[in-house]
């Protein structure tokens, strides 16, 4: 197979011909499968008619390849894509005329082969044959999405899932060989576009009228990537067989005429997008009205002699069945009126008779056909619940069952012996009993006997039981041959086991020092005993006796020992395992029980009975040793022997071949795929010894983290790839995965700990998307809903029936806003935002309509300005704005009492009225007005600079119109005074020492006067004489309004 390359070495040659003009330049060389040549046409083709192409394995030639091409291109497929090549290109015109390029490709890492790229929602996953060089180390990714190609990742893998992707935008693929940081040829592209596939329609209303069957349904109001195209519709007479699809249509409605009548069909409905994805099936039925069908899932069984037992599958509900007949041996026996009731039994049967039935089912339209016919013959029930024990008297089985039902008349009851489960004799039975339960007193004991039961009626019809099995026993026989073999400070016991007919449960031993009072010691089961903690020199008396269920035997003859220094038997029970797969052989015995005994020795060989006099290892002083400079696949032998004052012989020998077990996979991520799992990882650090290939048992849980069989579920076993995906999930829920590594012989790694992945479904998209145009430029604004992502998705009315690719992508999960600065001015466009998490992308939100515009403009002096009028209305005005997109229609004039925080609109103003008088205030408020301009559009986004207007709780006071009077030119002070309660008042000027001047006014207010109701005064005039008529001096006075012992004080200057 050719292998890929894309990277090559450009080699320009200079020294073209000197008629150039015309001259091949740009030569270029890469692979795909075979070798490609591209380079520039002549500047000049209106002469240049052909191509001469030669290829030559050396730079000098000869040429072992020449070709002639008429396009500025050629795919050399003769090409073995591993060797190096040199190419040279001529441009031939009318007159031979030739200008020439030339190129080589230098030997690298073989590519990659067979790229493949297949979309899923926000995700392409790619994958490929590795490359035939083994010595290639890792695959360098390159993307494009009509850019030029950049690099993407690197991976060890031969797969790769882009989770970078955006749906509805189509990436291309290539994928090159690295080794030793040379990287070599590309694989040919591959290209993906990954979508959201669209949602299945929902609230299906069907109904059939005649014979006719009409559908309606709902749209879903989730949006995939591209628009729908239209439904398909399937149908079967079996729910979930999609393999007949009568039509598709455009439309959310669909009708037919049903083949038959009295069948119930099954519908599916699948959307389709513009692109031909599918979206899940949506099932409904309808059942075209006629004769019931026919009922499925006849069983008939013989319950007992005088009963048999029928049932059937209930017609589905859409035939509305009101009865069902029971028809045995052609004639009916039974009419069902419940429609649900599927089984009947028949209690009017003869034992011995065979009997054939079938069910027809009825509805409004008439009885339908028949089921197929199911014969059966009445026979016994079999006696249930047999046991065989050992029984209450020694040498006897006592047999047990239930009895069979009264109705079916049972006469007696048979009881069958054999000595093995198939030698039954079955023409005369052992035993027969007319109840349930008897005694077997005529067996062997120890002899193991299998027994059957039969029901036997008047008519002597037999039904057996199951076989089942027990043994006689008789009282414990004393033990035999009790020996004692003496150590030092230990002693051995062994004696003769009774045999099976005994059934011995356990033995027990009795010790006594002088051989008269024995004493109990212990219980064991096997026939042998060790005694530890003797005193050398001391003698011991030891007897055995035999425990089953009838009690203790007899006791044994004793046997004596008298234990002596220096006696000690090898170390015995000795083991040696390599089970751990660590490269380590682990050891274990029995101790040797003696004082004297202080140590073990350990001895190694890899040749059976052949071992050195020094031993392997010494002073051990347990009775384990682990050996951990052992070889792998070598067999190593070994004996123990104890040590102390001497040494003990050496122990059996045993062996054990160490071996290395597999570590576990590495780096396991799991990625989701919307409706999959998506399993990645890397391979052991360690080598192991059992290895041909990397092979994977792969688990699943949906319970457990923890690995055990109970828990897990095998996906795979052996499997030898480094990805695995599980299509068998559900798109919301909670899977845990484990992958364990395994060796030729069956060992796996013994790793526990699985790797989690909740699956919560793609996200529904913000609840709220709300779209703020102004000059060239839309701010969108949504709901938070904490996803991984956001995608923002823009079309126009004018340029797509349909979204394309994201306009923005990867917007982190607290982005609530995005602003899009590449529109242009009325023109709508068209918003929608999606949530993206590990499942992919969601659907898109409802959409919103936004159309930039050009704002009014404010004038250069944007202010507000007031004043106070009546005391308390505030006057407002400003200067007008200039048109935008739109014409100014009008000002919208808003207050706040809160400074800003809330406003309350008061009124729109015609354009040409640029003033607005507020008459709704209130005294001790401070006010915050703020103009809006609205245009002809409707919109109102150019704003004035807000005023703030005091209007403080009103008090006695001075108005001061003018604090500098000039008497020389007739000046004359003018005063006002404001009051706020009702009262005598004094209103009068004095010097600054206090000497009164004149007094202007005394006298008593009129009533009602609050603060709310405030009094203010006309014009006063004080025309600076004092109260004799004279001018006063030039200089500084006071002016006091005084009432109730409360003065208010301003000042003002006289000059003359």
């Amino acid at each position: 197979m050719k292998k890929l390359f894309l990277t090559a070495l450009l080699m320009l040659l200079s020294g073209f011909a000197m008629a150039a003009p015309y001259a091949v330049t740009g030569l270029s060389v890469y692979n795909c499968g075979g070798i490609k040549l591209v380079w520039d046409a002549p500047s000049d083709t209106s002469t240049a008619v052909s191509y001469v192409i030669n290829r030559s394995v050396i730079s000098a030639g000869p040429f072992d390849l020449t070709v002639t091409a008429s396009v500025n291109n050629y795919y050399d497929a003769s090409a073995d894509t591993t060797l190096a090549y040199y190419y040279t290109v001529k441009s031939v015109d009318f007159t031979g005329a030739t200008g020439a390029a030339s190129a080589a490709k230098s030997t690298l890492p073989a590519s990659p082969e067979n790229l493949q790229a297949v979309p899923y929602n926000a995700k392409n996953m790619l994958s490929w044959q590795p490359s035939s060089d083994g010595a290639v180390e890792s695959y360098n990714i390159y993307r494009s999405s009509g850019y030029g190609f950049k690099i993407l990742n690197n991976t060890y893998s031969t797969e790769y899932t882009d989770e970078s992707a955006a749906n509805g935008t189509l990436y291309w693929y290539r994928v090159a060989s690295l080794k030793t940081n040379q990287e070599g040829a590309c694989a040919c592209s591959a290209s993906a576009k990954p979508y959201i596939p669209p949602f299945p329609v929902s609230a299906v209303d069907a109904f059939v009228e005649a014979g006719e069957l009409t559908a309606a349904w709902t749209m879903s109001a989730l949006q995939g990537t591209y628009e729908i195209d239209s439904f398909k519709i399937f149908r079967s007479t079996s729910y979930g067989d999609e393999s007949f699809s009568p039509a598709s249509v455009t439309y959310t409605s669909y009708s037919e005429t049903l083949p038959l009548a009295g069948q119930l069909y099954y519908y599916a409905v699948r959307t389709i997008d513009t692109q031909g994805n599918s979206s899940p099936a949506y099932w409904f039925s309808a059942y075209n009205p006629g004769l019931p069908s026919v009922p499925l899932g006849l069983t008939v069984t013989a319950a007992n002699a005088a009963r048999i037992n029928i049932s059937w599958q209930a017609n589905p509900a859409a035939e509305d069945i009101t009865a069902y007949q029971v028809i045995r041996n052609s004639a009916i026996i039974a009419t069902k009126a419940t429609p649900t009731a599927a089984s009947y039994e028949d209690m009017d049967v003869v034992l011995g008779n065979t009997y054939s039935y079938y069910i027809q089912a009825i509805n409004s339209f008439g009885t339908g056909d028949g089921s197929s016919a199911v014969t059966q013959t009445v026979i016994p029930a079999p006696p249930a619940g047999l046991t065989a024990t050992t029984g209450v008297l020694p040498g006897t089985v006592y047999l047990n069952w239930a009895d069979n039902n009264a109705e079916e008349n049972i006469q007696t009851y048979n009881i069958y012996r054999a000595t093995s489960a198939v030698t039954f004799n079955y023409t005369t039975p052992y035993l027969s009993t007319g109840t349930a339960g008897v005694t077997d007193a005529a067996v062997v004991t120890g002899t193991p006997y299998f027994y059957s039961v039969s029901a036997v009626t008047e008519t002597a019809y037999e039904s057996f039981s199951e076989i089942v099995s027990a043994m006689a026993v008789t009282y414990a026989a004393q033990p035999e041959n009790l020996t004692a073999t003496a150590y030092s400070n230990y002693a051995e016991l062994s004696w003769d086991n009774p045999g099976a007919s005994y059934a011995i449960a356990s033995f027990k031993i009795y010790k006594s020092t002088d051989g008269s009072v024995f004493n109990y010691l212990a219980s064991v089961s096997p026939p042998q005993f060790n005694d530890a903690g003797l005193t050398n020199g001391s003698t011991y008396y030891y007897r055995v006796s035999a425990v089953n269920i009838y009690g203790e035997s007899t006791h044994s003859e004793h046997v004596t020992i008298t234990p002596q220094a220096g006696y000690f038997t090898e170390p015995k029970n000795l083991t040696a395992t390599a089970e751990a797969g660590d490269g380590r052989i682990i050891l274990s015995w029995s101790a040797v029980q003696s004082q004297e005994i202080t140590g073990y020795k350990i001895y190694r060989s890899t040749v059976s009975g052949s071992y050195d006099t020094v031993p392997y290892a010494t002073a051990v002083t347990i009775t384990a040793y682990t050996d951990s400079a052992a070889a792998t696949l070598t067999t190593y032998y070994y004996k123990v022997s104890g040590y102390g004052v001497s040494e003990t012989a050496k122990s059996a020998e045993v062996s054990a071949a160490p071996f290395i077990r597999p570590g576990p996979a590495l780096n396991l991520t799991l990625t989701s795929l919307y409706d999959r799992v998506y399993l990645t990882w890397d391979s052991p650090a360690n080598d192991y010894t059992y290895k041909t290939t990397v092979k994977y048992n792969i688990y699943r849980s949906t319970s457990s983290l923890s690995y055990s069989q109970s828990a897990f579920t095998a996906l795979a076993s052996e499997y030898t790839g480094a990805s695995y995906i599980d299509a068998q999930i559900n798109t919301a829920g909670t899977y845990y995965y484990k992958i364990k590594v395994i060796d030729d012989m069956g060992n796996e790694d013994t790793s526990t700990t699985g790797v989690q992945i909740v699956l919560s479904g793609v996200m529904e998209p913000p609840a709220v998307l709300k779209g703020v145009a102004s000059n060239k430029q839309v701010r969108l604004v949504w709901s938070s809903i904490n996803p991984d992502s956001y995608s923002v998705y823009r079309k126009t009315t004018q340029t797509a029936a349909e979204f394309g690719a994201p306009i923005a992508y990867n917007l982190g999960f607290d982005v609530k806003e995005y602003v899009d600065s590449n529109v242009e001015n009325n023109i709508t466009y068209i918003y929608a935002v999606a949530a993206v998490n590990d499942s992919g992308e969601g659907p898109k939100s409802n959409p919103v309509y936004v159309t930039p515009y050009l704002a009014s403009g404010l004038p250069a002096d944007a202010s507000v300005k007031f004043e106070i009028e009546n005391k308390k209305d505030v006057r407002l005005w400003w200067n007008p704005a200039s048109d935008g997109t739109y014409q100014v229609a009008g000002y919208s004039v808003f207050r706040s009492n809160d400074n800003g925080y809330s406003y309350v609109h008061l009124s729109v103003t015609a354009a040409s009225v640029v003033e607005y008088t507020d008459t709704a205030t209130e005294w001790d408020n401070n006010y915050l007005y703020m103009v809006r301009v609205v245009d002809s559009g409707g919109n109102t986004d150019a704003t004035y600079t807000p005023v703030k207007v005091e209007l403080p709780l009103p008090k006695n006071k001075i108005r001061v119109f003018s604090n500098l009077v000039d008497l020389s030119k007739g000046e004359k002070l003018r005063l006002k005074y404001l009051l706020v309660k009702s009262g005598k008042l004094k209103f009068y000027i004095t010097t600054l020492s206090g000497v009164h001047v004149r007094t202007l006014i005394e006298s008593t207010s009129e009533q009602g006067i609050t603060k709310n109701l405030p009094f203010e005064s006309g014009d006063i005039f004080w025309d600076g004489t004092n109260q004799s008529g004279k001018k006063v001096a030039s200089g500084a006075y006071l002016i006091v309004l005084e009432m109730d012992g409360v003065r208010v004080i301003e000042k003002a200057a006289v000059v003359k």
